[in-house]
């Protein structure tokens, strides 16, 4: 599987299959996913919580997973993806944007991919659907802050197009521009 343009990703919730044949669901979170996002994220290894979060942080808790899963899908558009072959599992990735208050027109971005699911084309994915999601708000930039060490992050956001800018303490300060 490829994603294509922002333009060309489908309403959600919708499924398809990745590049290894894995069949994925991508939908908006909900408040109910409260407790297989704090399951999913205790998959995460100690190096992919460091690169996404920038520090040790071990397990979310209630006022987190609130923040996480209570978003209105306008200011805070937060989606998901599973692997439906195994609905044992908990989710295998999640994607968010936030509006910035100072400037409406800017939201920050913010990735997540559990180790075992990483590579195959889902961090892309669900960037795709955040810009998809994010340009019928207004939003006309997704901004991420990323470790200069997060090269498969960096990759990603080069496939994209993402103005990188190094900013202090070895984090690059990537922009993606929508299309209005």
């Amino acid at each position: 599987m490829k994603p294509g343009p922002a333009a060309d990703v489908p309403p959600l919730p919708f499924s398809l299959t990745l590049r290894d044949g894995t069949r994925i669901l991508v939908r908006y979170l909900q408040p109910s996913d409260r407790e297989e996002l704090r399951r999913g994220f205790l998959r995460l290894s100690a190096v992919s919580r460091w690169l996404r979060f920038a520090s040790p942080i071990r397990r979310l808790n209630e006022g987190q997973l609130r923040y996480l899963t209570e978003v209105d899908q306008v200011d805070h558009i937060a989606v998901g993806a599973r692997d439906e072959g195994h609905p044992d599992k908990p989710g295998v990735a999640v994607g968010r944007c936030i509006r910035f208050k100072r400037d409406p027109a800017v939201a920050e971005f913010a990735i997540t991919v559990v180790d075992d699911y990483q590579d195959r084309g889902i961090g892309i994915l669900l960037l795709r659907v955040l810009m998809a999601a994010a340009a019928p708000q207004g939003i006309r930039t997704l901004r991420g802050f990323v470790l200069g060490t997060n090269r498969r992050m960096l990759h990603v956001l080069g496939k994209l197009g993402a103005r990188l800018q190094p900013q202090m303490g070895g984090m690059i300060e990537a922009d993606i521009e929508l299309a209005p």
